[in-house]
């Protein structure tokens, strides 16, 4: 399958995309630019490494590159090559600066014509599996030939299913800009990569007038997933984003098969761990499954749990003991917060000297036995601070939602004692569904959910404005 591979391209020290004939060192004053960018080689470096995109290369076109070069290798070490100037005397120097791989073009080629001594040389000092082989090339009839010096001159070499075989004798990966398309951001040499796609045997990175995401499929289409490609910049291709109509999403939702029956656990999940013992049984009888559990425990957990919401820590406790002593006495932490919320309780209710009593005889030993538990109990004594509790820094104690944590604590607690999953499923998947949304966001515009009670296809255009049409615009 045909991936995405970096690439930054260093010329005076600046990230910029060239249109691939204008480079000249004779003709300065012809130089194309289709991208330059305003964020440092560092920025594409950590970028690239946020995301995973490995096999990324950095290329020094000219002199005044190397700081920039270094720049890059050391926001990630060992995850990007460097290729430009090298030779087989500073090689080792590239790979010492953290370079995963070097890239190597003209030095094979002395006076244009091509030196197996020094491919082998380079490759005895490096090894194989550090050395990337670039045969970017330019089109000469219906034969593409190696160009080396910026791509204006051309070497005694075709590119060919020979060639390419003998120069992986030596080398583990192969870069082959198509020069006379690159930087144009008009298609990619379809021929070309349809040729390299029969003839390439070790990985292989296409470069050469890639657009948009589309040229991504069609490089895996003409190349049969053998080639990979990369986007010097395309017009700062961190903004291209590609387009998927309605019916085309729908289609491929359509095809995505779900079983009911792990859909309908997924549900009956989420009722017995949430502790709803009515809709868990009026689901049983519409679905025809079976809970997992018990129906009584259920009630036991929800007893429980009302118990603590309810701020009456005295009888959830007895209730825990009564339903499995063991809970409690394996684990200290959890005895501690149950503690913890009576004495928030006390305070609540404004029973401050038998909040000092409770928390001097009943909490400071526990603090002594676990260090852990004195910044929690120090915490919770600072209400006493104030008189008035919800002036206090530490007010959240007493909201509903500290009951609600103690709570569903403790029924994991209990959950995990009866070998049962303490966490529901079915809310970690539309996390993960959200996340998801959050990075296809980045890459493409796409019919997203936004309510996730009606679960509807939204279909929004770039400045976020709603669509009455069936088509994403881009």
């Amino acid at each position: 399958m045909t991936r995405f591979n970096g690439c930054i391209d260093l010329h005076h020290g600046k990230v910029k995309q060239i249109v691939g004939g204008s480079l000249s060192d004779s003709s300065p004053e012809q130089l194309t630019t289709n991208f330059v960018s305003e964020e440092s080689p560092s920025y594409y470096a950590k970028l690239y490494k946020e995301h995973q995109v490995t096999r990324c290369h950095v290329i020094k076109l000219g002199p005044n590159n190397d700081e920039a070069a270094k720049e890059a290798l050391e926001a990630w070490p060992q995850g990007l090559q460097v290729g430009g100037g090298i030779t087989l005397e500073n090689a080792q120097h590239w790979l010492s600066l953290g370079a995963s791989k070097v890239i190597v073009t003209s030095y094979l080629f002395p006076n244009a014509k091509f030196s197996l001594d020094r491919l082998i040389e380079l490759c005895e000092c490096v090894g194989k599996d550090r050395l990337v082989v670039d045969v970017s090339c330019r089109k000469k009839g219906d034969r593409w030939i190696v160009a080396m010096d910026k791509w204006q001159t051309m070497t005694d070499m075709e590119v060919n299913k020979d060639t390419l075989a003998m120069l992986s004798q030596y080398c583990s990966e192969f870069l082959i800009h198509a020069a006379d398309v690159e930087g144009l951001c008009n298609g990619i040499d379809q021929d070309l990569v349809e040729r390299l796609g029969e003839w390439v045997t070790i990985p292989t990175t296409y470069a050469g007038g890639g657009r948009s995401l589309e040229d991504l499929e069609l490089v895996d289409t003409l190349s049969k997933g053998k080639v990979d490609l990369t986007f010097g910049s395309a017009n700062n291709t961190t903004n291209i984003k590609r387009s998927i109509p309605k019916d085309e999403w729908e289609e491929r939702l359509s095809k995505v098969k779900v079983n009911k029956q792990d859909l309908n656990q997924l549900v009956m999940n989420y009722l017995v761990v949430e502790g709803y013992k009515d809709a868990a049984e009026q689901f049983s009888s519409e679905s025809g499954l079976a809970p997992t559990v018990d129906l009584q425990s259920i009630q036991e957990r929800m007893d429980i749990r009302h118990a603590i919401q309810s701020g009456d820590v005295d009888t959830a406790i007895d209730l825990v003991n009564d339903l499995n002593p063991e809970i409690l006495d394996t684990n200290p932490l959890l005895f501690f917060h149950l503690q913890q919320q009576r004495l928030i309780e006390l305070i609540r209710n404004g029973s401050f000297q038998e909040a000092l009593e409770f928390a001097s005889e009943e909490m400071a030993p526990r603090g002594e036995e676990h260090p852990e538990f004195l910044e929690e109990l120090e915490r919770t004594m600072a209400l006493l601070a104030f008189q008035d509790s919800t002036d206090s820094p530490v007010q959240d104690l007493l909201h509903s939602g500290q009951r609600q944590k103690t709570a569903s604590e403790l029924n994991a607690a209990i959950l995990m004692s009866q070998s049962q999953e303490k966490d529901p499923k079915l809310p970690n998947l539309l996390k993960m569904l959200a996340w998801s949304q959050d990075q296809l966001d980045e890459r493409m515009t796409y019919p997203r959910i936004e309510d996730w009670v009606k679960a509807d296809l939204v279909v929004r255009d770039e400045n976020g404005n709603q669509l009455e049409e069936d088509v994403v615009m881009s």
